[in-house]
């Protein structure tokens, strides 16, 4: 059998492909947290079903509101090409990623109660080897979900790799992978951080 002369993007169209990508990735991110957590399948049903068989950060925090940082998922094409890793260093603050985190943040209608993240996807992300007292260095789990930008507290203590960035307009922004965030917030609620707490 010969394979079709069109590609998926021309059935879907780039846009709708695009669309179908960041849930995909937004999921995969809802995912990831609730299994960090120990969120059981009641959870994810209960989210699912309020997303219409989606699940979104948005619904995550409605679900778990005591969650100390809002977090929004994006996921776009090209990334690997428009933010190489010399980029974040050189005109950081023209990056996509950087625009695209003042946008949400400024439209987000659930009103802001804390810190602010944008997760994204970005190729050359690994999960990092951390030091383990008395063993051998281990991979972290989680560490290729994404990136994070945030505006949050940094715990030095946590160990992690993080790209520290003070903007000429005042702020301070921090790029790190999601791992660390999560890292940062198990450290501020004294252990993992729970629905409860």
């Amino acid at each position: 059998m010969s394979e079709p002369p069109f590609s998926e993007d021309d059935i879907l169209g780039s846009a709708a492909y695009a669309a179908r990508d960041e849930q995909q990735y937004e999921e995969t991110v809802v995912a990831h947290l609730c299994s960090r957590y120990g969120l059981g399948v009641g959870a994810r049903r209960r989210m699912s079903e309020r997303g219409e068989g989606h699940l979104t950060l948005r619904i995550f925090h409605d679900e778990f509101p005591t969650f100390p940082t809002i977090l929004i998922a994006k996921r776009w094409r090209q990334v690997r090409e428009q933010c190489r890793i010399s980029d974040l260093f050189g005109n950081f603050w023209s990056r996509k990623f950087v625009k695209e985190w003042k946008q949400a943040r400024d439209t987000y209608s659930g009103g802001i109660d804390g810190h602010f993240g944008l997760v994204f996807y970005w190729p050359y992300l690994k999960g990092q080897l951390l030091p383990r007292e008395g063993e051998k260095p281990a991979r972290e789990h989680g560490g290729s979900v994404g990136l994070v930008l945030h505006d949050g507290a940094i715990n030095w203590d946590v160990p992690g790799v993080r790209v520290v960035c003070v903007s000429p307009f005042g702020g301070r922004y921090v790029l790190e992978p999601l791992s660390v965030l999560l890292g940062e917030i198990d450290a501020e609620c004294s252990g993992a951080w729970h629905p409860n707490d």
